[in-house]
């Protein structure tokens, strides 16, 4: 019976030994055929084609961006930088990625992200479970923001521990993108100055000399420093080589073509923060006070030109910010702040003396074509200086007219000595370059009978209010007209590699005798005249006011009136602008306003810009101690007796702050709106707040050692002392990221 089973099945063995055995000779010819095809492939007539195309696949260069400068202020404050920003996510598509896992960690995963960004657990929950169940079913998308928005460093480093997250790559499937933002850490002060940058996406050509275009992600500057000083600003971009290791992975690979980026330099301003502060913020209660359109404020240092604050506002709604930079980007007539240049060259070019008598009588028809020109006030005659201190129209066209009807070009060239019909050069983009006509221009520009009058009291001409304050600034540094300065170095990895000087425009722009006369003017518009309501007891103003008539568009005008609308409404320019403390000037400031006489109550120079410019002065002059009288004159002064030397409080917590006050019996304004940390004006003897971001370097300067050490540790530096004392000095910049690093803290 066995034998017969075995003959049975000796026929079956040698059938399925004969089909394997004819599998196997068919996969051997199988094998050979694709052999021999990528043989083929790689070595034939298109081999060398075909292995460019999958190195293309495998290997690719990406460019690598330099970082973008810093903006310091004169400080070397932290006012601009480049910040990266992280979105974390999940990759549903990792080999490895186990779903009992997730399914145990997403609510927990909703309640961290809940906890941290705010909204609902339940919402996060749920929306990242419908992600992961359409992945599931359509196998896309595969990846998923995790995170409601771009989160600093410090933010993804904590999101990056929540539950699921806290896993391997490849076993919680967790990822992130990254960018890098411009950010300016004192929010809107000078934003327009400062200047936006935005992204853009540009074409690179391939390095290695092929034909393919590279996208690549590049920061265009918009306006403000940023654009001025690209150049410096931009660094310069690199290139890596970089091979495939998974979907989401490409590894750094040695290549000839890797270039490593460069960083960009950073650009030193003139700013100075605080007086920005003072400038903007009493600027934008003025606006909506009054209901002004716009309004602009400029502090110059008066030796040197630098630019401490430049504000320009328009009022939206409740609050203002800054559209458009009126103070050097903008031109208009300026009105009776242009008579300081009339009366200039009367004096120097018409040998006119103060106590010379002009005839003012208003209404007055002067000229073939007897234009009219009035004043307010009653007087028939008046001195020179009583001329400017009240601001006669018709004293100056009759003075400017008498002198040089029969030769204009005197004037005209006069003006242009003063930089008054160019551009001043100061390197930022979109500065105005004055309008002033002059005879060879033809008569429909110069019209002989009417160009030379208007011009003598600020009409028929544009210039920009920085034109303006350089021409004031230049008789309060005694005649040396100093360029505006807002940038005085660049500097790299912390060395200067370019300086910036003091430039002059005119190293003279009149005579010695001919400055002190319009000191004397000008000292004589406060003291008696239009500026009266600047005078005080604590320190002299030499200051000019004007209220320009502005002109409407076209369309808006009324008939024959360029001045008025069509609903017989005026707008004006209203501005002020002199320099303090008028024996010794240190700072010159100019304040002007548009303002609408329909809507502002009170449009002229003196009541609209008049209080903003007292109130930047009187902020100025309590900073300066060196200009404070001592304690001795203050014992001897009929106005003030015996008033005690206060003592210093160092910035602090609030209630070390209370307490020390208390204890020295200082009687402190508080204007703080918290109880933490808060910082003391020893001057004002005001309290405000101080700003303490977490993460970010704080400013110390004016505190203690030990709260100094205190903030400095919790925000991760190492600290390093000099001195004792009071902290004056920080080498690392408030509010930039710097952990780990080495603070040094100098005490005095």
């Amino acid at each position: 019976m066995s034998k017969d089973k075995d003959k049975k099945t000796a026929p079956i063995k040698s059938s399925i030994r004969i089909r394997v055995q004819i599998l196997y000779l068919l996969m051997v010819f199988l094998g050979l055929g694709i052999l021999a095809r990528v043989l083929y492939i790689q070595y034939g007539p298109n081999g060398d084609d075909y292995r460019a195309q999958g190195e293309r696949k495998s290997i690719k260069l990406f460019r690598t961006e330099g970082m973008r400068g810093d903006i310091y202020s004169r400080d070397m404050e932290l006012i601009a930088t480049s910040q990266k920003f992280y979105m974390v996510g999940i990759d549903f598509g990792i080999d490895k990625f186990n779903v009992a896992t997730w399914k145990k960690n997403l609510p927990v995963l909703s309640r961290q992200l809940a906890s941290m960004f705010g909204g609902s657990a339940d919402k996060y929950s749920n929306d990242l479970n419908r992600s992961f169940n359409i992945y599931k079913r359509d196998s896309t998308p595969r990846y998923v923001r995790v995170t409601p928005r771009w989160v600093s460093q410090r933010e993804r480093d904590k999101v990056l521990g929540f539950a699921q997250l806290n896993l391997k790559p490849n076993v919680g499937g967790r990822n992130y993108e990254d960018k890098i933002e411009r950010v300016q850490p004192f929010g809107e002060l000078a934003a327009r100055t400062i200047g936006r940058t935005s992204p853009n996406v540009v074409s690179i050509d391939d390095p290695q000399g092929g034909s393919k275009k590279y996208s690549a992600y590049d920061v265009r500057p918009m306006y403000g420093l940023e654009l001025s000083f690209n150049d410096y600003l931009q660094g310069t971009a690199g290139w890596e080589m970089r091979q495939k290791i998974n979907n989401k992975f490409w590894a750094p690979v040695e290549s000839p073509y890797n270039v490593e980026p460069q960083d960009g330099s950073d650009v030193i301003t003139t700013l100075d923060m605080e007086i920005q502060d003072i400038a903007e913020s009493v600027l934008s209660a003025q606006i909506l006070k009054m209901n002004a359109d716009w309004g602009c404020v400029a502090v110059m240092e008066v030796a040197t030109g630098e630019l401490r604050a430049i504000a320009n506002l328009t009022p939206y709604g409740e609050r203002c910010r800054e559209d458009n930079n009126y103070i050097i980007g903008g031109r208009f007539e300026p009105g009776s702040t242009f008579k300081l240049a009339s009366l200039m060259t009367l004096i120097e070019l018409g040998g006119y003396e103060l106590d010379q008598k002009v005839v003012t009588k208003s209404p007055a028809r002067i000229g073939k074509r007897k234009a009219a020109y009035e004043d307010t006030h009653p007087k028939d005659t008046m001195t020179v200086l009583e001329m400017f201190a009240e601001s006669s129209n018709v004293g100056f066209v009759r003075s400017v007219r008498d002198e040089f009807k029969d030769t204009p070009e005197k004037y005209l060239d006069f003006l242009e000595s003063l930089g008054l019909k160019d551009t001043l050069g100061t390197g930022i983009r979109g500065e105005a370059k004055p309008v002033m006509w002059s005879p060879k221009d033809g008569a429909r520009y110069w019209q002989h009978d009417l160009t030379l009058n208007q011009m003598a009291y600020g009409y028929g001409f544009e210039i920009s209010p920085l034109h303006t304050l350089t021409l004031y600034n230049a008789v309060a540094n005694g005649g040396k007209m100093v360029r505006p300065r807002l940038v005085t170095a660049i500097s790299r990895y912390g060395e200067i590699i370019e300086e910036f000087p003091v430039e002059y425009i005119n190293t003279k722009i009149c005579s010695n005798e001919t400055i002190e006369k319009l000191r004397q003017c000008m000292e004589g518009v406060v003291d008696s005249g239009t500026g009266s309501a600047l005078r005080n007891p604590y320190y002299k103003v030499a200051a000019k006011t004007g209220t320009a008539r502005m002109a409407f568009p076209a369309g808006e005008r009324a008939a024959g009136d360029a001045y008025m609308n069509k609903s017989g409404a005026r707008q004006y320019l209203a501005t002020m602008v002199g320099y303090f403390p008028a024996d010794n000037p240190k700072y010159s400031i100019i304040v002007c306003f548009k303002a609408n006489n329909r809507k502002c109550p009170n449009y002229y120079g003196a009541g609209l810009a008049g209080p903003v410019f007292k109130a930047v002065a009187d902020r100025l002059y309590a900073k300066h101690v060196e200009w404070q009288p001592s304690v001795e004159q203050k014992i001897k002064s009929d106005t003030v007796v015996h008033i005690p030397a206060p003592a210093h409080i160092k910035h602090g917590m609030y209630d070390d702050v209370h307490y020390a006050a208390k204890e020295l019996d200082q009687k402190l304004i508080y204007n703080t709106s918290n109880d933490a940390w808060v910082k003391v004006d020893n001057k004002t003897q005001e309290i405000t707040d101080a700003t303490i971001s977490e993460g970010k370097v704080p400013n110390v300067v004016g505190m203690g050692a030990k709260d100094a050490l205190y903030l400095m540790e919790k925000a991760g530096l190492k600290v390093l002392f000099e001195g004792r004392g009071v902290v004056t000095r920080q080498s690392v910049a408030a509010g930039s990221y710097a952990a780990g690093q080495t603070v040094v803290l100098t005490l005095k």
